[in-house]
């Protein structure tokens, strides 16, 4: 039996019936989470066994299960429920997924028909993930029988998304450029310079931006010393190839960013801000001029490696924008927010979900002229899980409504080149799965493309970065291979730029 306790007080408990039973597919429910009407996820405690999945809260409320999916192909996408309320007998976990599913999919559907017709084809797909949900549902005491419908409900739904969310997203571009809105940044993070020219000339090629990210620990190693050698680097390749240059994130507050003598002063927040505002003002003064974009920070609502409290760390917000502004009053500030569907608060309670930490910056008038999401797709400690294109495009809607333009740092773990040396066509999914052994759970890179498109449609988004350059021994993510080969990722993007987004 697996068991994770969080400590919870007097209880409401909702219990799923499940097929989730090796030791894998446990570990893999380790990531559920429920949230309420405000969005904010629930402190919980888990516990699997006998094919029961049992999530005890300390609240009554009804709310919604997030749970991962492995799809057919190996990758693992987060799914969410409809409303669930307490209830004496168990829920169908999987069908429960298809229901939430296929809910999501029939309402942005009856919305979009106002404007497009589904086709033939749609039509056929969302009759057949309605009829195996049909059967799922169906009285039956096989369960298996249940679940197996289930899952075909929810795989046809999920194809059906992709297709209509890359077809809308294909005519919103369209519109958005007939009214002369201004076409998406798209960058690329460049902490180093690579060494291959060939390189260079595809991100010259392909990328009109480049952010450099700082790393307070690199930077200054000693009490208010600095060596910013890695910094002028990649900023210097930048303004000789015109790029513009967003500089950040400054300030993360992650232990792998803060100094590590900062720790002598944890327990003194007086002299944390006193050499924070030291920090972020040699940096402003340094590069004034030569960055179109200060990007002052990035995840405080949900990291924070000296243990500071929700109050603290909206007071670290506003003192990084204020010195910025102090010193350079106008070049455009941004501050980004990691894992914005807010899951992280299962684990460690929180008083703000990451839309209301932004809002409440936000209508704070500090200075901030725009919105970052970081967008890593993964289970490390500072990523989310893969949602699909609708929930993606729910929650861009959602951090629109803040009326300010969206900075958006995606990356995901994508798939190398062929054996051989083979590139990748867009318009080809099947080759590259059948033939690189193991590898199922990255994406394809003609997937990684279509998502970008549904980014790019968004009428807020004014900047698309991808997040990492190289893959390294912990994450594929890069556009590179580690031995500093292409992968077929850059070259749809490419692609993507040019056909499809006319940069």
């Amino acid at each position: 039996m697996f068991f994770l306790k969080r400590g919870i007080g007097q209880m409401g408990q909702i219990r799923f019936h499940t097929s989730y039973v090796t030791d894998v597919e446990q570990q893999r429910l380790r990531r559920c989470y429920m949230v309420g009407m405000e969005g904010i996820a629930w402190e919980r405690e888990l516990r699997i066994s006998e094919k029961m999945l049992i999530i005890d809260r300390s609240t009554h409320e009804s709310g919604k299960l997030f749970a991962p999916w492995l799809r057919v192909d190996g990758v693992e996408v987060i799914l969410s429920t409809s409303n669930l309320r307490e209830q004496e007998t168990a829920y169908h976990l999987e069908v429960e997924l298809a229901r939430g599913t296929l809910n999501r999919l029939r309402n942005y559907l009856a919305n979009r028909d106002q404007h497009f017709e589904l086709s033939v084809a749609y039509q056929s797909l969302l009759d057949q993930s309605q009829q195996s949900f049909m059967n799922a549902v169906l009285p039956t005491d096989d369960r298996e029988s249940s679940q197996g419908h289930a899952a075909d409900s929810i795989e046809t739904a999920l194809e059906l998304i992709e297709l209509v969310l890359l077809e809308d997203a294909g005519h919103a571009v369209e519109v958005r450029y007939q009214a002369g809105g201004i076409k998406p940044l798209i960058g690329i993070e460049m902490s180093t310079v690579p060494e291959s020219e060939q390189s260079q000339q595809q991100i010259d090629e392909t990328f009109n931006t480049v952010t450099i990210p700082f790393n307070w620990r690199t930077l200054s190693p000693d009490t208010d010393k600095f060596n910013f050698d890695e910094i002028d680097s990649p900023l210097h390749w930048a303004l000789q190839h015109d790029k513009k240059i967003i500089a950040g994130p400054l300030v993360r507050l992650t232990d792998e960013s803060i100094p590590e003598w900062m720790y002598l002063w944890e327990n003194d927040f007086t002299a944390f801000q006193n050499y924070l505002v030291n920090y972020v003002s040699e940096i402003t003064q340094r590069y004034k001029g030569r960055v179109h974009v200060w990007h002052c920070a990035a995840g405080l609502n949900s990291t924070t490696g000296l243990r500071f409290s929700e109050e603290q760390v909206v007071r670290i917000a506003v003192d990084v924008v204020e010195t910025i502004r102090r010193i350079d009053n106008k070049t455009p500030i941004v501050m980004s927010f990691d894992m914005p569907w807010g899951g992280y608060a299962a684990d460690r309670r929180t008083d703000l979900s990451p839309l209301q930490f932004a809002e409440a910056l936000v209508r704070g008038d500090i200075g901030l002229n725009g919105i970052g999401l970081e967008l890593n797709f993964g289970d490390g400690p500072h990523e989310c899980g893969l949602h699909d294109c609708l929930a993606i495009n729910t929650l861009m809607n959602r951090w629109s409504q803040l009326q300010l333009p969206l900075v958006l740092s995606v990356s995901t773990e994508n798939k190398p080149i062929l054996p051989g040396g083979v590139e990748h066509d867009l318009s080809d999914r099947g080759d590259l799965d059948d033939t690189v052994d193991g590898l199922g759970a990255d994406l394809g890179s003609n997937e990684v493309a279509n998502l970008l498109m549904v980014l790019a449609s968004q009428t807020a988004t004014q900047a698309i970065l991808w997040n990492q350059l190289s893959d390294t021994p912990d994450r594929r993510a890069g556009l590179y291979a580690g031995d500093g080969q292409t992968k077929p990722l850059i070259n749809d993007i490419q692609r993507l730029c040019k056909e499809q987004l006319g940069i």
